[in-house]
């Protein structure tokens, strides 16, 4: 979840606005194991007389939906206009929750918001924060209460497996119970250090009335889909008789075996493609990658006139294309680097490793480098 960054103003007249600059000038902050955004849903005043003969939008009051689990509830957050240094008040639409509280446990589980300043850099975030923070946890002391079914898959998962307890929410809406896992994954000397999500993956478990049905499904950072190009996939269902516990550890190696083979396949192909490359300009390599085969540079010639030819392959090929640049050897521009020239390449992710090969040096050798070749000249030509 990432919480949006929010302040008080003075207005006129000593009352107090909410500068709000929701979506486009907000800060997150992350604070859980889902990095959806919460959503800004609704804006309104408690004082509107005080609006209408300002002339201003005074937006003390609005609602939000927050993500929990792979669902949102949605909280409205109340505060006074005029007394900015009163803590806002918050409409969770649980009742039960309220009666839960007690003073000695909010002075535990809501420190921001018994020493409220609004002058406090995120100090209404803070709040927001606590307060799911001890929602989630009074959701988790619902579950005996619920279905004795989802209590010993909770605990099982907790004691029995290695996720521990703040990587695991549950949400109870009406008769469903949705258990959003992190399960614990080990991919360090796979993804590449860009990859900056807090998760992999995120298991997501939906339990039936009575906890009769237990309904799987999978959720991949969207870095990871980007990275690798699909969608990871369930392997199969959660079984009967199998604890969650159980099912979160074989998720998580099935996971990590099929990021594993994504990456080894890819690994095959740019090496592929480079050996094709060798097979044809070997004679002329100067250098090429032997670990990750993402690069490769030639000495090309067309008509005695010689140039480097560099070659960069994606991760992600060959769903995405080589990139291609010729480099000249002798010229330089005025900042004394090498003259170079990026190339345009037919493409298709279709043709088999030979064809891209045969297609690209055939258009290089042929209009490339003699384009390359007189550009060359006309930096230097000599006047007359």
């Amino acid at each position: 979840m990432k919480l949006l960054e929010c302040r008080l103003i003075p207005t006129v007249d000593l009352a107090w606005g909410l500068e709000f600059t929701f979506p486009v000038e907000c800060k997150y902050t992350k604070q859980c194991i889902c990095a959806r955004e919460i959503e800004l849903v609704q804006l309104s005043t408690g004082k509107p007389a005080l609006e209408k003969r300002l002339n201003i939008a005074i937006d003390d009051r609005f609602k939000l939906k927050i993500p929990v689990t792979d669902q949102f509830m949605t909280w409205e957050v109340l505060l006074n206009c005029s007394l900015p240094n009163c803590p806002p008040d918050f409409d969770l639409n649980d009742i039960d929750f309220y009666y839960s509280l007690t003073l000695d446990s909010m002075e535990d589980l809501l420190p921001s918001l018994n020493e409220w300043d609004h002058r406090k850099d995120k100090a209404l975030i803070n709040v927001i924060s606590e307060l799911r923070s001890a929602y989630l946890k009074y959701q988790v002391e619902r579950l005996d209460t619920i279905d004795n079914r989802c209590a010993y898959d909770y605990t099982s998962l907790i004691n029995e497996s290695r996720i521990p307890a703040d990587q695991v929410e549950v949400f109870i809406d009406n008769n469903t119970v949705h258990f959003l896992i992190k399960p614990d994954m080990n991919l360090p000397l796979i993804l590449p250090t860009e990859v900056s999500e807090e998760y992999i993956i995120l298991l997501a478990v939906r339990y039936g009335a009575h906890g009769s049905v237990r309904t799987t499904s999978l959720l991949t950072a969207p870095s990871v889909n980007q990275l690798i190009g699909t969608n990871l996939e369930l392997p199969r269902t959660i079984k009967t008789d199998e604890s969650l516990s159980e099912y979160a550890d074989f998720v998580a190696r099935s996971a990590e075996n099929q990021v594993v083979t994504i990456f080894l396949n890819r690994q095959k192909k740019r090496k592929d493609f480079i050996f094709e490359m060798l097979k044809w300009l070997g004679h002329s390599v100067l250098s090429y990658d032997a670990q990750e085969y993402q690069s490769a540079s030639f000495f090309v010639m067309k008509d005695e006139f010689v140039c480097i030819l560099e070659v960069r392959i994606p991760s992600l090929f060959p769903q995405r294309a080589p990139q291609y640049r010729l480099m000249s050897v002798h010229s330089s521009g005025e900042d004394g680097k090498p003259l170079m020239q990026f190339l345009h390449m037919p493409y298709s992710e279709t043709w088999d490793v030979p064809t891209m090969v045969d297609q690209a040096l055939n258009v290089i050798t042929t209009k490339h480098i003699p384009e390359f070749r007189d550009y060359c000249m006309s930096v230097f030509q000599i006047p007359n």
